[in-house]
């Protein structure tokens, strides 16, 4: 959904819809799920100025530091 925002040009509905499977993402702890959401955040790029642009940086970083450096067994 993020990327047909980005392709109409509604960056910040865009940025948006990338941080919404962040959670899940979190929980399942998926590096494949959590490369597609970056690779949404690179089709805003151009638009990296603006300020809604900078949440979905943020919340991608700490999802990706809690599921490469937490041990999966602490999590049973």
């Amino acid at each position: 959904m993020g990327t047909a925002y980005a392709g109409l040009g509604d960056g910040q509905k865009a940025s948006e819809a990338a941080c919404q499977p962040l959670t899940i993402i979190r929980h399942v702890r998926s590096l494949s799920f959590l490369q597609r959401v970056y690779a949404l955040r690179s089709a805003l790029q151009p638009r990296e100025m603006a300020t809604w642009v900078h949440e979905p940086d943020h919340r991608i970083h700490e999802v990706y530091k809690e599921i490469t450096t937490e041990p999966v067994a602490s999590l049973l």
